[in-house]
């Protein structure tokens, strides 16, 4: 994981530092902080000291000191220390190359191996050498550098639980894709095409036709003014043009068999977006929503650690932007944080209280809203398109944790109640910081809808998604039109 790469890093270099002042030989590390220092109590109690600190995925460091006289004292490690380990949630076991003692050693590899427990072997400093992951077999080690007889470096590697699952298509296999509207957003859609291997950008389409060249020759591709020239010559389309034009663009390419990915919000109106998802359905085309907030690391990172929220409180403030100003700022923004809450709720909803005023435009600004379920869950979400400053967070409260996740990080804290109160009254509570694999949420979002079509699944984000997240945010922004008419009346 990167994460560990960057500790084994990091503790190689503190641990030999340490080494100088002749103190152990132990080190344990998370997250580029060290938590135990080898002293006069031996290394596995360093693991052990470490490890509590740690909350499980610290990196354990061994190495020689630099002035230790390897005839008569020789690192050494066995199956106690993977026991060791094992029972201080640690990871990772870094050695030094042909200077330690492994004993019992096929026991001890067997046993990292079925903890998933990384052995890594280093013989030269990690900055220069950096860690290399040998894929077939499971293996981590320096290339050229460990000696395969007398060490080893193993690591059982699984899929992230909740992270959306892009396959690898069938060898040869493509689609032919075509992006219609490459302004601010469409251009990037149009960029992220063309880096994927099993989609071939056909064209580009805008009807400002400078633009559209402008991004064609970019990208080495054609340029239409007219999405009809192209209709026959495609299998799925992105579509970023004004929400008001979404519905009949969508429903001319899904009436042509096309697969179609919708930039949110979904359409106008709640009636548009059920047509169009009857449609999709009638004629066997994906029809995929672009709430690009479901593709965010720190989301992905969240998902495998909700349980029951039953408190959600969300922020998401941006400086003012022309753009996207057609509709409030509920279809605007709060519409991202609409659609993860009920992704992450598993509840109807019950009742809606919303407030908000135009403040720049003719349409709300900033809005807030209390969304109630049917299971007691009760979500506060703010959104402001007029901030002096951009922020995007969510802080999830459930029965014994709190999650709180700055989508812009990313990041995600976990805080979560581990045991009973003792005798001060305070319950042991366990801080973790989740590691995140950031990867750009745009080209993951993309590359899921091609690996739907390709595959014939269930887009991540689907139609009913789509449809759902809008019926919540039209709602809310009846309930404020309602409030101003009354006002103003």
């Amino acid at each position: 994981k990167k994460r560990e790469r960057a500790d084994i890093e990091y503790g190689w270099k503190l641990s030999k530092e340490v080494g100088k002042l002749d103190i152990g030989q132990c080190l344990v590390v998370k997250e580029k902080a060290a938590l135990a220092v080898e002293g006069i109590d031996g290394t596995d109690a360093t693991i052990l000291r470490g490890g509590k600190l740690g909350k499980g995925g610290a990196v354990v460091i061994k190495t020689s000191k630099p002035i230790q006289d390897l005839r008569f004292d020789v690192p050494a490690v066995g199956l106690n220390t993977i026991q060791t380990m094992i029972e201080a949630g640690a990871s990772v076991l870094v050695l030094e190359a042909g200077k330690t003692i492994m004993f019992d050693r096929e026991e001890m590899i067997r046993l990292a191996n079925k903890n998933k427990i990384s052995i890594v072997a280093i013989s030269k400093d990690v900055e220069k050498e950096p860690v290399k992951k040998e894929t077939d077999k499971g293996k981590f080690i320096q290339e050229g550098l460990v000696d395969a007889t007398t060490t080893l470096a193993s690591e059982v590697t699984t899929p992230e639980p909740d992270t959306p699952s892009i396959s690898a298509a069938a060898p040869g296999k493509k689609i032919k894709v075509a992006v219609i509207g490459v302004g601010y957003l469409g251009k990037y859609h149009a960029e992220k095409y063309s880096r994927i291997e099993n989609a071939d950008l056909i064209g580009v389409i805008d009807i400002v036709a400078e633009r559209a060249k402008t991004i064609a020759e970019r990208l080495n591709t054609a340029y239409f003014t007219d999405y009809s020239e192209i209709m026959d010559e495609i299998d799925a389309v992105s579509i970023v043009v004004p929400t008001s034009d979404h519905f009949k663009v969508a429903r001319d390419f899904i009436e042509a068999g096309k697969h179609v990915l919708l930039e949110k919000p979904m359409t106008r109106n709640l009636d548009e977006a059920k047509k169009l998802e009857s449609l999709a359905k009638e004629k066997g085309v994906k029809l995929q929503i672009g709430h690009l907030e479901r593709f965010n690391p720190a989301v992905q990172a969240m998902l495998p650690l909700i349980n029951s929220p039953m408190f959600i409180e969300a922020h998401r403030l941006a400086l003012y932007k022309e753009r996207g100003t057609e509709v409030d700022v509920i279809l605007d923004l709060m519409i991202h944080d609409i659609d993860i809450i009920l992704h992450i709720v598993k509840s109807p909803l019950k009742e809606i209280y919303a407030s908000g005023v135009p403040v720049l435009t003719d349409l709300p600004d900033i809005a807030n809203v209390r969304l109630r379920f049917e299971n007691g869950c009760t979500a506060n979400i703010t959104a402001s398109r007029i901030s002096t400053k951009s922020m995007r967070k969510i802080r999830i409260f459930q029965p014994d944790s709190y999650l709180s996740v700055d989508y812009a990080g990313p990041d995600v804290m976990l805080l979560r109640k581990v045991g009973a109160a003792d005798e001060s009254g305070f319950p042991e509570i366990d801080y973790e910081k989740p590691e995140i694999d950031e990867y750009d949420a745009l080209e993951r979002e993309i590359r899921s809808f091609v690996d739907a079509v390709i595959h014939d699944r269930e887009p991540i984000v689907s139609a009913a998604d789509g449809r759902k997240a809008l019926e919540v945010a039209l709602a809310i922004s009846d309930q404020i039109k309602d409030q101003w008419t009354k006002r103003n009346t």
